[in-house]
Formats: structure tokens, sequence, C-alpha cells
């Protein structure tokens, strides 16, 4: 039997100066742990001015992870794209569509904007699970964090 525990979070970043971040690069918003994992808010900005929100995500563990979500992209309080993507321990970046120059603007004062990613993460444990996977060969590869992590997994399933 498996259980399903969703974990709601909303990270926000005020990207500001817009106009001056250089084509081919990105502004990264400050990192944010949230269930065991650190998380930012990106913009990118292409060749021709036009931009794209990204979602990182990083789980610093020996051991394969993957975290399920769905998320709500809010430009300016105003909703702006929706999604879902699966990171894992490869794919650590999730970019929006390309969006042009032209309407990523209307969401713009004076080259900044606020960008809001509310985000729900899924995870299924199984009451039948067999942890002896997620434990690390050696106990001092886990931080206090991990084992907490771990500690709260095993006990939820009761």
């Amino acid at each position: 039997m498996s259980t399903i525990e969703e974990n709601n979070f909303g990270i926000t970043h005020v990207f500001k100066n817009i106009d001056g971040l250089a084509k081919q690069s990105e502004m990264v918003g400050n990192v944010e742990k949230h269930f065991g994992a650190f998380w930012a808010v990106k913009l990118y900005k292409y060749l021709d001015g036009d931009l794209r929100i990204g979602l990182n995500c990083e789980k610093f563990q020996s051991h394969d992870w993957s975290i399920k979500t769905n998320f709500d992209i809010l430009v300016g309080g105003q909703s702006f794209r929706t999604g879902s993507y699966l990171f894992t321990q490869d794919e650590k970046n999730f970019y929006s569509m390309h969006i042009s120059k032209n309407e990523f603007s209307n969401y713009e004062i004076n080259g900044t904007a606020t960008v809001e990613v509310r985000v729900k993460c899924y995870s299924g444990l199984s009451k039948n699970t067999d942890f002896s996977g997620l434990s690390p060969q050696d106990a001092h590869d886990y931080s206090p964090d991990d084992w907490k992590e771990l500690f709260d997994k095993i006990v939820s399933l009761k």
C-alpha cells in the first residue's frame, strides 16, 4: 500500500535591472531549503533579449533521488505559467518555455519583476519499502538533516 505525501512551499525573488542582464546569462535568486532540498528561482536571457524562468533543485545525497512537482509561476502577482517536472539527480533544472521580451515586459515595473513559484512536491513510499538502500554504506556520509529526513519518512509510515 502506498502513501502519497504532498508538501507545498513558495519561493519568491525580485529580479532587478532585467534590462542590464547580459545576453546568454542568468540571474539566480536566493537559495532556500525545503523538504531536504535546496531550491532557487532563475531568470535566463537569450541573445535576442527574450527570457525564460527557471527553477533549480539540488539534493546533496549519495543515492539516487527524485522529486515530482507541480507548480504555478506568478510574475508581478499575476498567474504566468503552470507546469510539472520530475527533478532527479541528473535533471536538476526546469526552464519555462521561451518568453518574448515584449510579453514579459507587461509584468515588469521599471525593469524589475517579482517572480514567485508555488511548488507542490509529491513523494510516495510504500509501507513495505526496503529502507536498506536508503542508508549509506558509511553512516558518516549522511548529515544530521539527512538522518532527520529519513527518520521522518519512517515515522510517517506508521
